[in-house]
This record gives C-alpha cells, sequence and structure tokens, in this order.
C-alpha cells in the first residue's frame, strides 16, 4: 500500500531591487513532513529538509550599448549541500559488491561572477 506524505510550514521570499540594476535576494522556508498514512518508520519523514536558507545579490551597471555586471552567490557562506541522493553504487578501490550510500552535491562557497555584454 503506497504511504503519502504531507509537507506543511512557513516560507520568506525577500528581493529588493536596490537602484537600477542592482538587487538582493533572500529566501527562508522552514517544513515539517508528515506521513498521511501510516507507516513503519513512524509519522515523520526520515531525511526530509527542515530548513533552507539562500541569498544572492546582484549589481551593474548600463550603458548605451553595454551592460556590465557582478552576481554575489551564498553570502552566508553557507556548509551544504545543495541535494542528497541516496542509492547503490561501487567505487573503484571499494570491496565487490555495492554499498548503498547518501550522495551528495555540496553548495558552492561564496563566490561571485561578472559579466560584461555589448549589443551591436
Amino acid at each position: 500500500m503506497p504511504v503519502g506524505a504531507r509537507t506543511r510550514g512557513p516560507s520568506c521570499e525577500r528581493g529588493r531591487r536596490l537602484c537600477g540594476v542592482s538587487a538582493v535576494d533572500a529566501d527562508l522556508a522552514v517544513s515539517r513532513a508528515r506521513f498521511t498514512d501510516a507507516a513503519p518508520v513512524g509519522s515523520e519523514v526520515p531525511g526530509a529538509v527542515e530548513t533552507a536558507a539562500s541569498s544572492m545579490a546582484s549589481s551593474g551597471a548600463c550603458f548605451e550599448t553595454a551592460r556590465v555586471a557582478r552576481d554575489l552567490f551564498n553570502l552566508l557562506n553557507t556548509r551544504d549541500s545543495d541535494i542528497d541522493y541516496y542509492y547503490t553504487s561501487r567505487l573503484p578501490d571499494e570491496p565487490l559488491g555495492a554499498i548503498d550510500d547518501i550522495h551528495l552535491h555540496p553548495a558552492l562557497p561564496r563566490s561571485a561572477r561578472g559579466a560584461f555584454t555589448v549589443g551591436y
């Protein structure tokens, strides 16, 4: 019998255009995931994300035929993963047979990106 789940919780997204092409964005979400049917592991969904936050800033300048921009990511320098996967795998130096494990994609550290665009 399939088991359903429900996620509830507040979220807040704030964005502010500072001037011209400059902006700051921040997001925060708090959730509570629970099974809607009886589940053998209890009512809480194992591994469900409970809190997520992100932040970004961008600035730039526009000229007649050109645009200069700078984006800043992960302003709080959060050390976390963007996404986690659970699956069976085997690395070259591991013993024969596969291992069930969590594989993750780490979030980038605080970083910046610049762009210069010219139109003609």
